[in-house]
């Protein structure tokens, strides 16, 4: 479907619909992991977000390509061209890792940036465009605007306009004016991230290079504001489009809540342990080395937080009574919609220690069960039996002061898996979110999870 273009709109008057409290949480849990963590911990995991970022932000626009056991390689041994698989680019793989080399140069200089307190500026704008560009094969100037339309021609022989030439610096202006106004206002920063980089892309001020200058705008305002960067992987790019297409439509709200569930998977992922030393397949060579990794292995075995982690068992619970609650009520409507057919049957069945077929790869995280396994499920008999599964479990291979509930239909036979809505929409329970912002969210997005496993089931019968 074809978008004609106009002038950036402002961010609608009720914004507020998109506010949540998920991110005062995820900053806090982040902030106590940096202070846990060892000058060379927190050294080598910035090093490896920043790689990743790099890496992923090209992967989108399909500069390169590769699976992710490639990425891990390279973030675990360092970028080089001897790692770059043949074929994954009609570049050279010299030329490959020297773009994402000054792909890891932009982020830093975010960063640095951040750390200057400098306001974004159009002349920042073209520095960072110059510099994610400078060795990419063109044949127009860097860091200026274009100057030719770059509209896009879809697939169904629509077109997707962007801003004339003529419009793109008076759009631009109107763009930093806006930021600095929602900024001012406090709009949270996810909110501002999301609008300012679809407004970006909706301008397209360069012939090329605007997918990867938005999301470095979009990382800034995060990075800012103490979160983590805006980390996209190739697998998930499509979703991302789609965002954007809704954006386009005037629903910025997906794209909002894909920046706050990328959040919440960086900080999962930060909290519990990665390689750090590069063991390159061998042996440490030295007593040095060999004390560099044991030091490393221990900064990272030790990042212990139990004061902080006591109130998260006391959420769980309270978030298991509303799961109960839930699940009541929906027994109570399904026996009274069915109390005219024989063989129907529904009840609350309490099966903690059971994953009733779920498959944890299916997450982006490892579940841990050993403190935390809670299952409460709709169990319905028809005369096959099936569960809906509203389970809670500890989030990572270690205690970390997190847990995750996650909802899915568990199907009548073992040989069958279990399937969720959407893997990524678990939610994230913290010891440091207040309990009642914990259960205002948590009891929204049970609904919508029950709603979506319900729709599943009605698809198997």
């Amino acid at each position: 479907m074809g978008h004609s273009w106009r002038p950036i709109a402002p961010l609608p008057s009720d914004w507020e619909k998109w506010v949540d409290s998920e991110l005062s949480a995820i900053r806090a849990v982040w902030r106590d992991l940096q202070e846990a963590m060892g000058e060379r911990t927190a050294a080598k995991v910035h090093e490896r977000m920043l790689t990743e970022w790099s890496i992923e932000t090209g992967m989108v626009e399909d500069l390169y390509r590769w699976d992710r056991g490639v990425t891990e390689t390279l973030l675990t041994h360092g970028v080089r061209a001897d790692r770059i698989p043949d074929g994954a680019s009609s570049w050279s793989p010299e030329l490959v890792a020297q773009v994402i080399q000054d792909q890891i140069s932009v982020v830093e200089g975010l960063f640095a940036y951040v750390k200057e307190e400098r306001p974004v500026s159009t002349s920042f704008i073209h520095e960072l465009h110059a510099q994610l560009l400078r060795n990419v094969p063109r044949n127009y100037d860097l860091g200026k605007w274009k100057t030719g339309s770059n509209w896009v021609t879809l697939p169904d022989g629509s077109t997707h306009e962007y801003c004339p030439p003529e419009h793109v610096a008076a759009e631009m202006d109107r763009l930093l004016e806006l930021n600095s106004e929602y900024e001012a206002k406090h709009v949270p920063v996810e909110i501002r991230a999301a609008w300012l980089h679809h407004r970006f892309t909706q301008i397209h001020p360069y012939t090329d290079g605007n997918g990867r200058t938005a999301r470095a705008l979009a990382t800034l305002l995060l990075v800012k504001d103490h979160l983590f960067p805006l980390i996209i992987r190739q697998s998930e790019k499509h979703m991302y489009f789609d965002d954007l297409e809704a954006a386009d439509g005037g629903d910025e709200g997906p794209l909002i809540h894909r920046f706050r569930g990328l959040q919440r998977r960086e900080v999962v992922k930060m909290s519990v342990p990665v390689p750090l030393t590069p063991p390159e397949n061998r042996p440490p060579a030295t007593i040095q080395e060999a004390l560099d990794r044991v030091r490393d292995k221990l900064e990272y075995s030790e990042r212990v937080l139990p004061d902080l982690w006591a109130p998260l068992f006391g959420k769980v619970d309270a978030l298991g009574e509303e799961i109960t609650k839930q699940i009541n009520e929906l027994v109570e409507r399904l026996t009274r919609s069915f109390a005219t057919k024989t063989g129907y049957g529904f009840r609350s069945v309490v099966k903690d220690g059971d994953t009733l077929g779920f498959r944890p790869e299916a997450l982006d995280y490892q579940p841990r069960y050993a403190r935390i396994n809670k299952t409460i499920c709709l169990q319905i008999a028809m005369p096959v039996k099936w569960r809906i599964a509203c389970a809670i479990h500890e989030t990572g291979p270690r205690t970390n002061g997190l847990a995750s509930c996650v909802v899915y239909l568990s199907p009548p036979s073992e040989e069958l898996r279990a399937v969720m809505s959407s893997p990524s929409e678990y939610f994230l329970i913290s010891y440091a979110e207040p309990l009642p912002d914990i259960h205002a969210r948590f009891s929204k997005w049970l609904e919508k999870q029950l709603i979506n496993t319900l729709d599943l089931w009605q698809q198997q019968l």
